[in-house]
């Protein structure tokens, strides 16, 4: 927990401290690029701490989202850390229990794997299906008869 918070903390002064211009550095113009922070930032705007509450538990957005709320200064650091410690206190307990559970049903996590993987594979290709029916009934609509 202590290391969770220490780390969204130093995401959190990054941007409180340095703002707009660590946005330069290479390491964080990867996974920060201009889109993705004016992304975050008008949805901070619009919904302020929940953001940051939910930020938590949404990994590859989590360190956008808690850099936006440094550099927006509409969130002091007490209450940063609040809202992020209460998301923390849900969702650090229930990856450390996944973890140690399979960990020790390797064999159950690859049948739920493998599961995962079929059922994203046949949404993928109704989708797909779903597309081209629609862009060839669009196509055809179009057409002269």
């Amino acid at each position: 927990m202590a290391g969770v918070l220490l780390g969204d903390g130093f995401v959190f002064l990054l941007g409180r401290v340095y703002g707009e211009r660590a946005l330069k550095l290479p390491v964080l113009r990867t996974v920060l690029h201009p889109e993705r922070f004016e992304k975050v930032q008008e949805k901070f705007k619009k919904y302020g701490k929940w953001v940051v509450f939910f930020g938590r538990f949404m990994p590859g957005l989590r360190m956008p989202i808690f850099f936006t709320a440094g550099t927006s200064g509409q969130i002091s650091f007490f209450r940063f850390v609040l809202t992020d410690g209460f998301a923390a206190l849900i969702s650090v307990p229930i990856w450390v229990y996944l973890g140690y559970y399979f960990a020790h049903n390797f064999d159950e996590l690859m049948s739920y794997v493998r599961r995962g993987q079929t059922i994203i594979l046949v949404l993928v290709a109704l989708a797909l299906l779903g597309f081209g029916i629609f862009f060839y009934w669009k196509q055809k609509k179009e057409s002269p008869s």
